[in-house]
């Protein structure tokens, strides 16, 4: 992650995570992605965070502060 981060010339960069890890797992890449200073994470598949309940969770803890998409300046 570092290393796409450090060489993304001003582009955002965001870490796409699996579901099939399991909660702690994926709350743990959050925590790796944000640290390497991605601009945001990508969960698939959708469906098995909605039918776990993960989603209420990560409301309730990783994604409990509201955050906009950062600008594009290269658009």
């Amino acid at each position: 992650m570092l290393d796409h981060v450090a060489h993304a010339s001003g582009r955002h960069v965001y870490a796409g995570l699996s579901a099939e890890l399991g909660f702690d797992e994926v709350a743990a890449c959050v925590a790796a992605a944000r640290a390497a200073g991605a601009q945001g994470v990508v969960l698939f598949d959708y469906s098995t965070a909605r039918n776990d309940g993960w989603l209420e969770r990560f409301g309730d803890s990783l994604f409990a502060e509201p955050a906009s998409p950062p600008p594009m300046p290269w658009r």
